[in-house]
C-alpha cells in the first residue's frame, strides 16, 4: 500500500481531534463531508456521533498525485474544486471490546474515493495508533472481496480452514460474524 502523500498532505485523526489541526471554517466543511457520508449509509450510522469516527483527510493541494481522482464523479472534483481539504475514508470502530484481546472491531470503514488504498491506509493508520489488530466485527455480502484481501495481506488467511482456526484460536466464535465468508 503506497500513498504518494507526506504527512502534510495527508492525515487520519479522531473527529473529535480536528481541532487540533483545523480551523473552525474547515472543521465546518470536513463535518460537512463527514455527515454526507453518514447520510450515505442510511440508517447504519445514523445514531452515530461524530466524535467516534476516525478520518482519512486529504489537503486538495495533493490530490493530482493519485491517478484515481481523474476517474471519480464530477461531485468530488468540485468538492475539492471549492474546499481546502476533502475526507477520502472513514472508519469507526465497535465500542464493545473484549477484555486481554489484541483486537479491535471495525464497524464500518468506506472509502470516498474507491481505487486508491485509502481504507486500507486508514485501517492500518489508527490500528498503528491504537496498538491493535484491527479486524471486522460483520463481514457483509457486497464487502467479502475486500475482506478476503485484507485477511489474507495481514494475517495471511487464504481460505475456510484459515478463517476457522484464527476465529478458534482467537476465542472470537461469539464474537464476530463471518458468516459469509464460510459461503
Amino acid at each position: 500500500m503506497f500513498i504518494p502523500y507526506t504527512n502534510r498532505q495527508i492525515r487520519v485523526v479522531k473527529y473529535s481531534q480536528l481541532n487540533r489541526f483545523y480551523t473552525n471554517a474547515e472543521i465546518d466543511n470536513l463535518t460537512f463531508q463527514l455527515n454526507d457520508e453518514k447520510d450515505a449509509w442510511r440508517g447504519f450510522l445514523k445514531h452515530t456521533p461524530l466524535n467516534d469516527f476516525f478520518v482519512c483527510i486529504i489537503h486538495k493541494s495533493a490530490v493530482h498525485k493519485l491517478n484515481c481522482f481523474y476517474d471519480v464523479k464530477y461531485e468530488v472534483k468540485d468538492a475539492i474544486d471549492n474546499n481546502t481539504h476533502l475526507i477520502v475514508s472513514i472508519l469507526l470502530l465497535r465500542t464493545r471490546v473484549m477484555k486481554n484481546s489484541q483486537f479491535r472491531f471495525i464497524d464500518c470503514v468506506s472509502t470516498i474515493l474507491s481505487g486508491c488504498s485509502f481504507g486500507s491506509y486508514i485501517i492500518h493508520r489508527v490500528a498503528k495508533k491504537l496498538g491493535y489488530y484491527l479486524i471486522p466485527h460483520t463481514i457483509i455480502p457486497c464487502s467479502i472481496g475486500y475482506w478476503q484481501k485484507y485477511l489474507i495481506r495481514v494475517f495471511g488467511l487464504t481460505n475456510i480452514d484459515d478463517y476457522k482456526d484464527f476465529i478458534k484460536t482467537h476465542k472470537l466464535d461469539n464474537v464476530i460474524c463471518w458468516g459469509e465468508l464460510f459461503k
